[in-house]
């Protein structure tokens, strides 16, 4: 088969120029397959650096190696470079159009790249080198369609399809006894429920964010695949989920909050802003005990708290708020005056944030501690409400509070 190869000169120039610089070829060549993908802009930063540039570069110097000792990569080596890319992006969702696409402008930009880095003395090298990326352009292509052919769907392998549909129906609180018989999974006495929040939930119209879910998934069931926890149940979408452990019979409540305190600190190495909420419950709670502690997750993350576990009691005033009724309407009416003077809004937040400490908030505002004083003033002018007595900056500091959860539940 060499001989039928166009013949690269010994130590071709070319070929030494791009081995000096792998690493950086291979981020170029990434960025210009990203680009070239639908909906490129909503893609988040570095999306696919991590997980998909180690293998690239391995890919890319195997294959230059290859090219310098005038051999090509067999299919065997080439596919076992290429398949876990390749089934990496169908595990994001990634159209295979999308992924030949991308690859096409990789490789389109791989030959603008030796056209420049070329002169004439390296003609029948530019050819041999063409030659090359045909080749490996076509055991790509074919490598992409037989894995979207015989793999596709084997993201969710059975028995991760069946702890998940088990999960839900036990949020659901219907068909539970119908899927734990479906699946064989034995259901425990009480189980720890971790409820699970990342960030705002993704579109799915968008690529960037279904992308962003997909990675989040792959995350967390890699956990538990790694950890073997088989009988641990979960129903994660990349945004929003629920973890179901089985709980020995006589943990202790000390013990139960170490658990999920360890699981949400295990889960956050892989996911970043992940809050979670967690009681202890028997099967029949669970619907209940799900809604309760995606809330309190939900408002966790609103009022700004860090990333990280937390209990109904932790957010009580904050879940209080939340709720319907008349003081809440009133409370929110409250703090109406003061969302289009922004000035004044933001004295009052750094005023209570500072605790009634008007010569350290006014340093984070950058003015004189008098002008904190007037802006305070007119707060309680335009309110009503004094924001330097205690009662007062309690007052306020719940409006604002009943304004932010509304400002959150509205989308806005």
């Amino acid at each position: 088969m060499t001989s039928e190869l166009p013949q690269l000169s010994r130590s071709a120039r070319l070929v030494v120029a791009f081995q000096e610089n792998v690493p950086k070829l291979a981020m170029e060549l990434l960025e210009q397959a990203v680009a070239s993908m639908p909906e490129a802009d909503t893609l988040p930063p570095d999306h696919f650096v991590d997980e998909i540039i180690p293998g690239a570069i391995v890919g890319i110097a195997a294959a230059l190696d290859a090219i310098d000792n005038r051999r090509r990569l067999s299919r065997a080596e080439f596919a076992q470079i290429v398949e876990p890319i390749v089934e990496r992006h169908m595990q994001d969702g990634i159209p295979p159009q999308t992924l030949l696409r991308a690859l096409g402008a990789a490789l389109g930009h791989m030959w603008t790249l030796i056209r420049k880095e070329s002169t004439e003395a390296d003609l029948d090298d530019i050819g041999a080198m063409g030659a090359e990326l045909i080749y490996y352009f076509t055991e790509t292509a074919c490598i992409i369609s037989e894995i979207y052919s015989d793999v596709e769907g084997s993201f969710e392998s059975a028995a991760r399809s069946a702890r998940r549909a088990l999960c839900a129906a036990m949020v659901r609180g219907s068909g539970v006894a119908p899927e734990a018989a479906r699946t064989g999974i034995p259901l425990a006495s009480e189980y720890l429920l971790v409820a699970l929040h990342v960030g705002a939930r993704p579109s799915a119209a968008r690529l960037g964010d279904a992308l962003v879910a997909r990675k989040r998934m792959r995350l967390v069931q890699r956990h538990f695949d790694q950890a073997n926890q088989a009988l641990t149940l979960s129903d994660f979408d990349g945004a929003r989920g629920v973890i179901l452990i089985p709980l020995v019979d006589g943990a202790s409540e000390a013990d139960q909050r170490h658990l999920a305190g360890d699981l949400v600190d295990e889960l956050s190495e892989y996911v970043d802003g992940l809050y979670g909420a967690s009681l202890a419950v028997t099967v029949d709670k669970i619907p209940d005990a799900a809604a309760e502690c995606a809330e309190v997750a939900n408002l966790a993350q609103i009022v700004g708290r860090p990333p990280g576990l937390y209990t109904i009691d932790d957010v009580m005033l904050e879940y209080q708020l939340s709720r319907p009724g008349p003081a809440r309407d009133r409370l929110a009416k409250q703090a109406e005056p003061l969302l289009e003077q922004t000035h004044l809004l933001e004295a009052l937040e750094v005023h209570l944030r500072h605790g009634g400490d008007r010569k350290s908030a006014a340093a984070e505002l950058f003015v004189h501690p008098n002008t904190l004083t007037y802006r305070l003033r007119r707060i309680g002018e335009v309110t009503g409400i004094n924001p330097m007595t205690p009662d007062g900056s309690r007052l306020l500091a719940a409006a604002l509070m009943v304004h932010r959860l509304e400002g959150t539940q509205s989308g806005s």
